[in-house]
């Protein structure tokens, strides 16, 4: 997928990352790789990616809103609180159809530790 300008390189960061991302980490490896880009021009970026469908938001843990990059199709997340590091889940929630309720927009975050920070 190609963008124009800034927003494809706050694109570029977002698929490089397995997990969700605050815009001042994305400001910080933009400008450690020596990109001269405003912290505003990330935000307008994210904001325009977001309401494009392109990246999913969440306010994470920490209180920041966060961004991923996605699938397109409907799904839920697993976030470790420490790392941000997400998995993505198609399945609908155990019990939901049996209420009633089809799962068409629904997402739900559950947050926990991963693997890779629990055993460090």
């Amino acid at each position: 997928m190609r963008f124009s300008g800034r927003t494809q390189q706050v694109w570029d960061i977002l698929v490089e990352q397995d997990r969700f991302t605050s815009a001042i980490e994305i400001h910080r490896m933009l400008s450690s790789r020596g990109e001269n880009v405003g912290l505003i021009t990330v935000y307008r970026s994210l904001h325009a990616l977001a309401g494009a469908g392109h990246v999913d938001v969440l306010l994470g843990p920490d209180g920041h809103h966060r961004y991923r990059h996605c699938s397109p199709a409907a799904h839920h997340h697993l976030l470790c609180r420490e790392c941000h590091r997400a998995v993505e889940i198609y399945d609908s929630p155990p019990g939901l159809q049996d209420l009633g309720f089809v799962d068409d927009s629904v997402r739900i975050t559950l947050v926990g530790i991963c693997d890779e920070c629990t055993a460090s």
